[in-house]
């Protein structure tokens, strides 16, 4: 599969985020970039510049410490093992208001990382830096994957949530290589199981933006159009959940993302569709031929990111439409957008 431009990646992500007003608010000219990392690196330092102007997030921290006299919740047993009383001093438990809560410390963390890969760009580096030493009431820490979902976010600290997705994307990727000595980024994209992902959550996000005034937009479940027979039960049989439905009055469209390196196979030296998708897609339009549908098409689309050529085969297979549809995330963004509202769900 050929290159994504940077700009649509970084706009796959924000859909996926859910996050379109934290895009725009950190908006960044993402075709000058070289690479992920740089674009990054400068979404980083717009949305670090408005936190530090907005005024860093703070929690109250608990932490026992020896003080002139008695402050907060008295230690007797540590003021007495350090001998602090004969001194006029006390061991106590204070809660403190401070910046070093564990959102910040993952973003000092990130910004840290990023001033030592290799290809950063002297301006970035220049931009991050200063960024960086103003962490300076905030801990150093060493960050796993896993810290990042111990984050607690609210209203008025929601900001975060973008800024972490993009640490996030940058810890994951950013690795050490040992032979060369130095920073390397992983190259995700090339990750076909962690694109199905974004792009399953990137169709399902952009439908729910762009025609939500027109469609009900969601993922549901399927219910089986199918009785029980003897001592049989419906228990039994695979669940079906769309990734994507759009519905109104007149029309429920199921869309399947699929995220494939090659959307056929080749049998008998000639190119087919999958039939496991074919299948999967027949079902679900099959079973949603219900009374709570009635007088409503019913469609399925099952949608793959170009590889080689663009295809559009669409069959009606016992009175229903099924269609096979490429989308090319190698447009530029602007025709991107227009297929997928004009061309995928016409």
């Amino acid at each position: 599969m050929k290159e994504i431009p940077i700009q649509n990646i970084y706009y796959l992500l924000c859909y996926a985020w859910d996050k379109l007003e934290e895009r725009d608010l950190v908006a960044v000219n993402a075709q000058k970039f070289k690479d992920l990392p740089n674009l990054f690196a400068r979404v980083l330092v717009n949305g670090l510049r408005f936190l530090f102007k907005r005024g860093l997030d703070r929690s109250y921290r608990s932490s026992v410490e020896e003080y002139r006299g008695v402050k907060g919740k008295f230690q007797l047993t540590q003021s007495l093992k350090h001998n602090s009383l004969t001194l006029g001093r006390a061991y106590c438990e204070c809660d403190e208001l401070t910046h070093n809560v564990l959102q910040n410390q993952l973003l000092k963390a990130t910004v840290h990382q990023l001033l030592r890969y290799t290809s950063l760009d002297s301006r970035n580096y220049d931009l991050l830096r200063p960024l960086y030493q103003r962490f300076h009431d905030v801990d150093d820490i060493r960050i796993t994957s896993r810290d990042f979902s111990k984050v607690v976010l609210h209203r008025n600290n929601s900001f975060y949530k973008f800024l972490l997705n993009v640490a996030r994307v940058l810890h994951e990727n950013l690795l050490f290589d040992e032979t060369k000595g130095q920073w390397t980024f992983r190259d995700f994209v090339r990750d076909e199981e962690k694109m199905a992902a974004l792009f399953e959550k990137f169709i399902y996000n952009f439908y729910r933006h762009e025609v939500g005034n027109r469609y009900t937009v969601a993922s549901e479940y399927i219910t089986w159009q199918a009785v029980p027979i003897g001592d049989s039960s419906l228990e039994f049989l695979p669940r079906m959940k769309t990734d994507v439905t759009l519905t109104n009055v007149e029309r429920k469209l199921v869309i399947d993302a699929k995220y494939y390196k090659e959307a056929m196979v080749s049998r008998y030296d000639q190119e087919k569709f999958r039939s496991a998708h074919f299948f999967q897609v027949h079902a679900y339009v099959s079973n949603l031929l219900n009374d709570a549908n009635a007088g409503r098409r019913v469609e399925g689309v099952l949608l793959y990111p170009t590889v080689t050529v663009d295809f559009d085969q669409t069959f009606r297979v016992r009175g229903q439409t099924i269609s096979f549809r490429t989308i090319d995330l190698r447009k530029p963004w602007t025709e991107l957008e227009s297929d997928l509202l004009n061309r995928i769900i016409r």
